[in-house]
């Protein structure tokens, strides 16, 4: 191929791949944002709920056994860590795919 068909393919490939790393950094971004929160209301409710006195005795009328919910953030809490520990390689990607966008191009 002619040089000029040769850089024409190299430019579309960057646009490509440029275009190709923002939609993945956008959709990345789109589900670490609710990730974060679901993190902070969990770590909020763990602190709420340590601080709670309860008395399960069936004697008690409004008796409230918060088992069951510092069970629920925990597992919030778990779910997220495992949640972010998946999308690791996604921010591995995106940030291979910036480091490649700066790179000069090859010489044909």
């Amino acid at each position: 191929p002619s040089a000029k068909t040769y850089e024409d393919l190299l430019q579309a490939q960057q646009l490509q791949s440029e275009q190709l790393g923002k939609a993945l950094a956008e959709n990345l971004h789109q589900i670490k944002n609710p990730l974060q929160a679901l993190r902070t209301f969990g770590k909020l409710l763990q602190r709420k709920l340590a601080l709670e006195d309860f008395d399960t005795s069936p004697n008690q009328k409004n008796a409230v056994n918060l088992v069951p919910l510092r069970t629920l953030a925990e597992n919030m809490m778990l779910q997220s860590d495992r949640v972010a520990d998946l999308l690791e390689p996604m921010d591995d990607l995106v940030m291979a795919l910036e480091n490649r966008l700066y790179l000069p191009p090859a010489s044909p």
